[in-house]
């Protein structure tokens, strides 16, 4: 049996007393076999995170779990995934506009979960921040507009290889968005 392989070993890491207790209490309530294999999976991935990060993708989880519960589910079933491209603070920022598209439509934040963040692999990690900026920006006007945004930037990345090149461009999107948003 690995160090994790009990539900008890798999929140250790990342809870305190009163949320462990909570979470066994939750598991014991689970209806099926199948749902507790399932919590307990989402469990083991979560605590196999860094600290920052699982914090970053419990209290997002939670966020976006107040105003939907499937969409909350999602979040945290792609955030180890997303966890992998992101860092914490743009862990935080993807989930805020996942949880943004859920205060219009549930379904619509489910699928841009599930969808993920792969392609943020061909996004340069230091253009990360201002991509976040600019759909932040975007999805107060559109929220489609934000979510194709989010779609497109990887392609746009590999056509504006220069990483200075492709912040200024979105730096300019970022700022007509701002001025657009007043």
């Amino acid at each position: 049996m690995s160090d994790i392989d009990r539900p008890e070993d798999a929140v250790e890491a990342h809870t305190s007393g009163d949320d462990k207790s909570e979470f066994h209490e939750y598991l014991r309530s689970a209806k099926s076999a199948s749902e507790r294999q399932s919590i307990l999976e989402l469990a083991r991935e979560l605590a196999r995170l860094p600290t920052d990060k699982a914090a970053a993708a419990l209290e997002t989880g939670a966020a976006i779990a107040a105003i939907s519960l499937r969409a909350g589910i999602e979040f945290l079933r792609a955030a180890p995934a997303a966890a992998e491209v992101l860092e914490a603070a743009e862990l935080r920022s993807w989930g805020e506009l996942g949880r943004r598209l859920a205060l219009s439509d549930a379904e619509t934040a489910i699928t841009f979960f599930t969808e993920g963040v792969a392609g943020f692999k061909d996004i340069p990690a230091s253009v990360h921040p201002i991509v976040f900026q600019l759909c932040s920006r975007q999805i107060t006007l559109s929220s489609p507009i934000a979510v194709e945004t989010l779609r497109t930037l990887p392609a746009l990345a590999q056509t504006i290889s220069n990483t200075d090149e492709l912040a200024a461009v979105l730096d300019v999107a970022a700022e007509i968005s701002r001025r657009s948003a007043k």
